[in-house]
């Protein structure tokens, strides 16, 4: 079963995005900000997607995606932003990372659904 990591600060946002996925046949783990997403992702290495918001405590998205792909050296897993976040800067910030995509919020997962089993397909 594919797994689907989401990190939010937002306990309604990762609710609503674990009922959603769950629904569709995935499996869904939830983190509460970037330092835990990092945790959750070593310790389940077949995670496929990340779903991540950018701004949270303790450690940003931002953060967490360098240390995702520079630390981790983890080039594999698709990652998906999804912020209120749209800024020409972060996303310049963001570029050498290799994001899948940026999504607002809130998010409008029956909208990204067809975008994300695509994704996951052609990805693996």
């Amino acid at each position: 079963m594919t797994q689907i990591l989401v990190v939010d600060d937002s306990s309604d946002i990762r609710r609503s995005a674990e009922g959603f996925f769950t629904e569709h046949g995935y499996a869904v783990i939830t983190a509460e900000n970037g330092k835990e997403g990092v945790e959750k992702l070593k310790a389940n290495p077949a995670i496929q997607l990340i779903i991540t918001d950018i701004l949270m405590p303790i450690m940003d998205g931002v953060t967490m995606i360098k240390t995702i792909r520079e630390e981790l050296a983890n080039h594999e897993v698709c990652i998906l932003v999804m912020s209120t976040e749209y800024g020409q800067e972060l996303k310049q910030q963001c570029k050498p990372f290799k994001l899948k995509g940026w999504m607002g919020k809130p998010p409008d997962f029956t909208r990204i659904l067809p975008f994300i089993q695509k994704l996951l397909k052609n990805e693996h």
